[in-house]
């Protein structure tokens, strides 16, 4: 039987989210993919001595393989994110994901183990702060307060720069693809230089804390607008790790049993290339009915799918 592929959309849980999908974690795919040898062996060598730039630089090992999953599912995830009211508090209200009664939220120690990214440090503030010498400054490029991620991208991959100008640009594309992806994702602003300008600088960053602040101010407008920017494929991983049973029903594969292994995302395997757009759709609806069903009774056959604990310590020292 012809499978009927027109209803079964599906989205690759890139940097952003739409109907669409986005190619922001493909980015850093193919940038890491197309550095020459000699300097990918340099950038091993610096993550593995927690070197500068470390805490960033590790990015580059995500899965970024093309990971499908339906934009109904998404969907599912992004609807149980809702406004509760709070009676005799400060404040009144605020949003969470209420999954059968319960209200849960990815938290800072969520992204620590499904990232590797820090939490603690300097905060990292996406101010609007005009600084047109940035890129001349950094990277000897004409422009204004904007440079292309095609610069960049030009920049990294350039053997007659010396590696700290290389290591920028990548960090640059990191920081624009994954920690505060834009809608575009096409371009940097110089406001970003800042915060790679001095290597020795990178890791004192609380990178973690702004990926998960981003994200969230982007899920408050989920419903309003048909993009949602930021790390959406943290929310996968929260629901996949959290809810018991929810990966196995479109047979994502990953490690449940050894929590010391950071960053859990890296364990995250669709099982198969084309795994959802090759479901037949009657398949597909099943699935996300059981999805549904799942997550309508996700505390009554199992109390303990939401009280999955990080028992044990990162082994980097740096986080």
């Amino acid at each position: 039987m012809r499978h009927n592929k027109s209803t079964a959309k599906t989205i690759r849980t890139d940097g952003g989210h739409s109907s669409k999908g986005s190619s922001k974690l493909k980015t850093v795919h193919t940038l890491y993919s197309e550095l020459d040898d000699d300097l990918k062996a340099r950038i091993k060598a610096r993550i593995d001595s927690n070197g500068p730039g470390s805490s960033l630089l590790r990015l580059l090992h995500l899965k970024t393989e093309s990971f499908e999953l339906p934009v109904q599912l998404l969907e599912l995830f992004f609807n149980k994110y809702q406004k509760v009211n709070h009676y005799n508090l400060t404040p009144k209200s605020s949003m969470c994901f209420c999954i059968d009664g319960e209200r849960l939220n990815p938290t800072l120690e969520d992204v620590l183990y499904l990232t590797g990214l820090p939490i603690v440090g300097k905060p990292v503030i996406f101010d609007k702060t005009v600084d047109n010498e940035a890129f001349m400054r950094v990277f000897e490029e004409q422009g204004t307060n904007i440079i292309s991620l095609t610069t960049l991208d030009r920049i990294a991959k350039d053997h007659t720069r010396s590696d700290d100008k290389r290591i920028k640009a990548i960090l640059l594309i990191l920081i624009c693809c994954i920690i505060a992806p834009s809608t575009s994702g096409h371009e940097c602003r110089a406001t970003l230089v800042q915060f790679v300008e001095h290597l020795d600088q990178v890791n004192s960053y609380a990178w973690g804390a702004a990926l998960l602040a981003y994200l969230y101010r982007e899920l408050k407008g989920h419903g309003k607008k048909k993009l949602i920017n930021g790390f959406t494929w943290l929310v996968v991983g929260f629901f996949f790790y959290r809810i018991k049973g929810l990966a196995e029903i479109f047979g994502v594969a990953m490690n449940q049993e050894n929590n010391n292994t950071a960053p859990l995302l890296h364990t995250i395997n669709l099982k198969g290339k084309g795994y959802v757009s090759n479901l037949k759709v009657t398949t597909l609806s099943e699935k996300l009915q059981q999805a549904k069903n799942l997550l309508a009774n996700a505390t009554e056959q199992n109390n303990s799918r939401f009280s999955m604990m990080w028992t044990f310590p990162v082994l980097d020292p740096i986080y």
